[in-house]
């Protein structure tokens, strides 16, 4: 069972509620926001009604088998400073999942995690204005020991398998926290990279409606991906990719 008390002994500072089940995880961390609660604050349940991944996706978030979280933190950089942070929460997923799991983990641009060929985890950054405060909500779903799946994903989502979701929960909150602290420090990037799933890959992407076929070669700084289209350099800074096989 998650638990206030072990995840708060864990992280000195950072606000923590627990709930047996919720519409939305990162739902519930912007309403928190809204009126003026303190920073960090950390929201996870147990299940979530209506979970949301990204581009308008839901998230399946059955009751007792995932970590469902939400961190809602004041970034040390502008917003428009802070596109990187989604990265730096693939990279502090994964490596908690690989700490407490044993497996390997693969991050699929921008930050989907693989683990033996299936997606086990996904993360959904959003930005919040509070008056003159800005505050990013980064939410992530682990299955942990989910075993079935609707049809729709039951071919490519996977677990990582049993693991203490409080001990989890804890060590990607610190992880993410340290790594925004500073936002010109950029040393999760060689873990983000040794992972990427998508490196020398032949790759296909969306632009303004229109499929496009490019390989990928780099990730930059700010976690945008480098791809060769037809011998042009651009870089991908949003969107989302499938690799060519």
């Amino acid at each position: 069972m998650l638990s206030k008390e072990k995840i708060e002994k864990l992280l000195l500072g950072v606000d923590v509620s627990i709930y047996k089940n919720i519409d939305s995880t990162n739902t519930e961390a912007k309403r928190r926001t809204g009126v003026g609660e303190k920073m960090p604050l950390l929201i996870c349940a147990e299940g979530q009604s209506a979970g949301r991944g990204r581009l308008g996706r839901s998230f399946y978030s059955p009751d007792g088998t995932g970590l469902y979280m939400s961190l809602a933190f004041a970034p040390k950089a502008e917003i428009a400073e802070a596109v990187s942070v989604t990265s730096a929460a693939a990279v502090a997923v994964a490596e908690a999942i690989e700490e407490f799991c044993d497996v390997d983990c693969k991050i699929k641009w921008v930050n989907d995690i693989y683990a033996g060929g299936r997606k086990v985890c996904g993360i959904l950054a959003e930005a919040v204005t509070c008056g003159e405060q800005n505050i990013i909500v980064v939410g992530v779903g682990v299955n942990c020991t989910t075993e079935i799946f609707p049809d729709d994903i039951k071919n490519r989502a996977g677990s990582v398998g049993k693991v203490d979701r409080n001990l989890l929960a804890a060590s990607i909150t610190r992880r993410l926290l340290k790594y925004t602290e500073n936002p010109g420090d950029r040393s999760w990037l060689e873990f983000y990279r040794s992972r990427s799933m998508v490196l020398g890959e032949d790759i296909t992407y969306i632009e303004n409606g229109i499929s496009r076929n490019a390989k990928a070669i780099d990730i930059d700084r700010n976690g945008g991906l480098v791809i060769c289209e037809n011998g042009e350099i651009k870089t991908l800074s949003t969107g989302e990719i499938s690799v060519r096989l």
